[in-house]
């Protein structure tokens, strides 16, 4: 099949999950921008190594595998839909138009992706290889728990060069003008400045698409990982087909950002909870003709899962589950979590931002660089010899931030004395919060199996043959293993000690296991 043979990939990195990754020559000379180069300072995730000694994996290689499972989703897409449109009966329809024998796809219908043409489908395949690769480029120390530490979006548009950002973007930006900056936005940022630097630099040709020019590529990219297509403007070529690759990169309930660190993680961990059946999922890829879900509706290209791939799914999805349940919120790494984000309430109650940090410089690309998951620490001890904490905090706010900082350097964390589900927890927790005060509750937000609405639809196979979207796809509804596990994730919930004094944490666990015991008894 002539669609499989997109792009010219001469240079290539081995990864210990997904061996060779092929590379193009300006995704090498990406990979070397000292923006993404940080990416080599910043742990998947975060301080997880404290309880799996070998999670100790980085952005960067989780990036890389994000582009490689990108590349192969694509080519499945072209591949499956190549496979079904030579069935006896076709199961997709053309995308041309009309002729006499109507084979023009209707709003929900599969349509016959590896049809468009090599130039426009390399042309996707490039774009969204690239979207892939610097998607968690704007991930700040510590992931999720740097949030309340990121600029606002006024201070991070003062903070780049404006000129090689895409004005359709900083415009979109403007309307959130107080609020935080999120990482995907500073992806987007740095990403201009990546491709800014790529052209600006003599001794490297970059080619232009058939179907966009060379400086379009950050409002492409831009488009696709943040899934806002009108960033471009509705008369692009590529305009209908950035939803697509939003799909394939960030959305639910499979996209390759998830397929990667599923997999990734899990290895890393050194357990089997993550794993999934790669394969399968992809062969059940296939591309429908739907709305774009945006404030602006138009026909676009989506992603579709067929029916006879739901297995595959549940098992992702419960691939997910387990990884969540046994690795993420594990009860020393919820203690960890929850001391930094005891640090990123602190932040917030102040009203302190990065760029307010003593010593860090005014440019945020520059900045960012300068900052590591170790060095952030530091930082927060009050221990790095040229970033401080700012002078305008409160000494209160200041020592608790430190002292929380040295805690988790040393792996001095909070204890658990308490564990049951959402109820009984809360009732122990109110019982307790009457005797004792430096206690902290937890009870997971369900966040394995969230946000299955809001991405891939299923595909049936109508008595056209033709394969169709099931309207508002409840995922959870066609799958009540999908239910289970979410109502299961949301029983986990547990009861933390904050203070130092192991008597009195002795003291309260042997309390709490006295009123779960008292409460069940009274329940039954």
């Amino acid at each position: 099949m002539s669609q499989a043979r997109l792009l010219d990939l001469p240079r290539s990195i081995r990864d210990p999950v997904h061996g060779t990754i092929h590379l193009s020559d300006e995704e090498v000379e990406i990979i070397d921008q000292p923006l993404f180069r940080r990416l080599h300072r910043i742990k998947q995730n975060g301080l997880l190594y404290h309880v799996f000694p070998s999670s100790t994996h980085t952005r960067f290689e989780h990036s890389l595998g994000v582009l490689h499972v990108a590349d192969s989703a694509f080519r499945s897409l072209l591949r499956n839909s190549y496979i079904a449109s030579n069935k006896t009966v076709q199961a997709v329809k053309e995308r041309s138009e009309k002729d006499e024998e109507g084979f023009e796809a209707e709003q929900g219908q599969a349509v016959a992706f590896h049809d468009l043409g090599n130039s426009y489908l390399e042309d996707l395949l490039r774009i969204a290889r690239l979207a892939a690769l610097v998607h968690d480029t704007g991930h700040g120390p510590f992931s999720h728990h740097f949030d309340p530490f990121a600029p606002r979006i006024s201070e991070a548009i003062s903070g780049i060069d404006k000129d090689v950002v895409p004005s359709s973007f900083i415009n979109h930006l403007k309307s959130r003008d107080e609020e935080r900056v999120e990482h995907e936005d500073m992806s987007c940022f740095f990403f201009a400045e990546i491709w800014s630097s790529l052209l600006d630099d003599n001794d490297l040709d970059i080619e232009e698409g058939t179907h966009f020019k060379v400086e379009e590529v950050p409002s492409l990219v831009t488009a696709v990982i943040l899934g806002k297509p009108q960033l471009v403007g509705g008369q692009h070529e590529l305009y209908e087909h950035i939803p697509l690759l939003n799909d394939l990169i960030a959305s639910a309930p499979v996209d390759v950002d998830r397929m990667d660190y599923l997999e990734r993680d899990s290895r890393s961990a050194g357990v089997t909870y993550g794993l999934y059946d790669r394969e399968r999922l992809l062969k059940s890829f296939l591309v429908y003709e739907g709305s774009s879900n945006t404030s602006e509706e138009f026909d676009a290209l989506r992603l579709g899962i067929k029916r006879s791939g739901l297995r595959a799914v549940e098992n992702f999805v419960q691939a997910r589950f387990e990884l969540f349940t046994q690795i993420y919120y594990h009860k020393t790494n919820r203690a960890i979590q929850l001391m930094l984000g005891r640090i990123a309430e602190i932040a917030d109650d102040e009203d302190i931002s990065v760029n307010e940090l003593d010593g860090v410089p005014d440019y945020l690309p520059d900045l960012y660089c300068e900052l590591s998951d170790e060095r952030f620490l530091r930082i927060l001890m009050q221990r790095d010899e040229g970033i401080s904490l700012p002078t305008s905090m409160s000494q209160d706010a200041m020592e608790e931030l430190t002292d929380l900082a040295e805690k988790v350097k040393r792996r001095d964390l909070w204890k658990r004395v308490h564990e049951g589900d959402p109820h009984t927890n809360c009732c122990v927790y109110q019982h307790l919060r009457d005797e004792y005060d430096k206690l902290k509750k937890d009870e997971v937000s369900g966040r394995a199996t969230k946000d299955l609405e809001n991405g891939a639809r299923l595909l049936i196979r109508a008595e056209s043959d033709v394969y169709e979207a099931v309207e508002h796809t409840d995922w959870l509804e066609e799958s009540p293993m999908m239910e289970a596990l979410g109502n299961e994730e949301k029983k986990i919930a547990r009861i933390y000690f904050t203070g130092d004094d192991s008597d009195i944490r002795h003291e309260v666990r042997k309390r709490a296991r006295t009123l779960s015991h008292e409460l069940n008894r009274a329940g039954q």
